[in-house]
């Protein structure tokens, strides 16, 4: 059997700054609507690892809409509600940049740091030492990422993914933070930070859902 379902994303512009714009998404599977989220960016020019914001070309700013964005309000309330540091009993992931989460402007790609918290995820179900409640938010499915951006990283930074439970049901906050200066004059210090929202049960085994779409394997 083969799986007939078409994802489309749809993007649109909402609020315009001096120098950022938001884009709002709309992931469909089919007809339906799986998924939604927003992300605000700076525009940026200058060579790779020098880049200052710079302003919003009018016609840019025309396309904004109106409205404000429901996933950009919860967002913002959202990570107003996270301390801006994490605990001191907060569960610790060893991370070290790659030099393949750089982009061409000589900076981990903005994408990395979700993934930085998501293997910190894993790791959490992978360790059977770690606290039990925060195991148990682990297995819980994602739902949902949320983060803020805080200073440019680079390959070969040391750092840590810090873990710990949020005040409501389903949350864990992280952060991301750079344990020593680097040779660019990055300062140790927050490099991300943000939210986890968990929930719906255990994340099914990625082989049985595959078999369940498309069948068993041929080879």
């Amino acid at each position: 059997r083969e799986s007939r379902g078409e994802v489309t994303t749809k993007v649109e512009i909402g609020d315009v700054g001096k120098t950022s714009i938001e884009f709002r998404y709309k992931i469909f599977y089919d007809t339906t609507m799986v998924a939604t989220g927003t992300t605000t960016m700076v525009v940026a020019a200058g060579e790779p690892g020098k880049l200052k914001p710079s302003p919003v070309p009018e016609a840019i700013k025309n396309l904004a809409s109106s409205e404000p964005g429901a996933d950009k309000i919860f967002l913002m309330e959202s990570l107003n509600s996270q301390p801006k540091e994490a605990p001191k009993d907060a569960y610790v992931v060893p991370l070290v940049i790659r030099w393949s989460d750089e982009d061409v402007n000589k900076h981990a790609n903005h994408s990395a740091i979700p993934r930085y918290f998501e293997d910190a995820k894993e790791s959490i179900i992978a360790d059977p030492t770690a606290p039990a409640a925060l195991r148990e938010a682990a297995v819980q499915k994602l739902c949902a990422v949320l983060v803020n951006y805080a200073s440019e990283a680079r390959a070969q930074d040391k750092c840590e993914v810090r873990l710990s439970l949020g005040e409501k049901p389903g949350v864990l906050n992280v952060w991301v933070v750079r344990l020593a200066e680097n040779k660019w004059g990055g300062k140790p210090g927050l490099i991300g930070r943000g939210q986890m929202l968990v929930g719906g049960g255990p994340m099914p085994d990625s082989e049985v859902t595959r078999i369940k779409l498309v069948g068993p394997s041929k080879l």
